[in-house]
């Protein structure tokens, strides 16, 4: 009986083995490739500050290649932050953020909660970072019970940054609205939340229209 109970614990501890979350072994270089990555905002944000208005939209080829991600110039001083006065930054916006979290964790840390580096890895190989600067903003309200309804909308300014050496590689605008009814916003949602929604979501869409997924090759 007794080495029935054991053969049992030991089925059960190789089961447990087995499911237990195993480190990713290239976690070290992609922490490595994505603090250096981190490293050159610095330089970008000195390089987007000295950057006059768009004028011409024209965009260098290299804009359209290689995976990158979007912030806002306030998120220079703080990758979790926004716009003060325009809370449009959705998931989106928040790669850099999580991946200047997680390359202070260990290899073990992000295998239990999150069962891998995912997000080490897209920072590791990001090429561009789209810096968006507000140009203005008008935030949308509704009230249905007095049935009034105000539209809203962004309009962002996009500068296109090679993130090794911080070379500007052109802009452009992007321009997202809320519905001109809230006829088109589906019904029982809060309204405030599904109009800046809309805002988000329409801004990032306008940003691929430009430069493609952000996931790309």
């Amino acid at each position: 009986m007794r080495h029935l109970a054991a053969f049992c614990f030991v089925l059960l501890a190789l089961g447990c083995a087995k499911d237990k979350p195993k480190p990713d072994p290239d976690f070290d270089r992609y922490a490595k490739a994505a603090k250096e990555k981190l490293g050159k905002l610095d330089k970008i944000k000195v390089a987007a500050a000295a950057t006059p208005p768009v004028s011409d939209e024209k965009l260098d080829p290299a804009a359209k290649a290689g995976r990158y991600t979007i912030i806002a110039t306030e998120q220079f001083g703080d990758l979790g932050s926004c716009f003060k006065d325009a809370d449009v930054c959705g998931p989106e916006w928040k790669l850099l953020k999580a991946c200047q979290e997680d390359a202070n964790k260990t290899a073990l840390q992000l295998a239990n909660e999150y069962g891998g580096t995912k997000d080490l890895k897209e920072c590791s190989e990001l090429k561009l970072l789209a810096v968006v600067r507000k140009v203005s903003f008008s935030k949308p309200s509704a009230d249905m019970a007095a049935k009034t309804y105000s539209p809203g909308q962004f309009v962002g300014e996009v500068l296109v940054f090679e993130i090794d050496t911080a070379k500007y590689l052109g802009g452009f605008h992007v321009t997202a609205k809320t519905p001109e009814s809230v006829d088109k916003v589906p019904q029982g949602h809060d309204m405030d939340r599904a109009l800046m929604e809309f805002i988000k979501q329409g801004f990032i869409q306008g940003v691929k229209l430009k430069i493609g997924d952000s996931r790309r090759g």
